[in-house]
């Protein structure tokens, strides 16, 4: 699949974008650098993507398995990030202004040091 044919996919029916990573396991996405603003991806299978530099402004990621993603630079602001697996996700850098995170996510911050932080709800 290629980055394109992954970013409409993901964006139009996260059921069917996680029935094929559930197919395809050696799949890891490239959506570096990609529009993923306002985007519901509640529940959606990011493991071990590549996000880098992604703009998830005003995302849904209530739920999602972020799990090992790499959001490096990533523009997570006023994000819903309520209920995501962030263990060992990479943020450095990430933008994360207005993000709602869970009381979960706090005891990880250490590891992920070089996130704004400081204007977090």
């Amino acid at each position: 699949m290629n980055k394109e044919e992954a970013i409409k996919l993901l964006t139009t029916d996260v059921k069917a974008w996680n029935k094929y990573r559930e197919s395809n396991p050696d799949f890891t996405p490239d959506l570096s650098w990609v529009d993923l603003s306002v985007a519901n991806l509640q529940c959606a299978n990011l493991e071990d993507a590549n996000l880098r530099g992604a703009d998830l402004q005003d995302a849904n990621l209530i739920d999602a398995d972020l799990f090992s993603a790499y959001l490096t630079y990533a523009n997570l602001e006023d994000a819903n990030l309520r209920g995501a697996n962030l263990t060992y996700a990479n943020l450095r850098g990430a933008h994360l202004r207005g993000a709602y995170l869970n009381k979960q996510h706090i005891p990880m911050l250490p590891e992920l040091l070089g996130i704004n932080i400081a204007e977090n709800k």
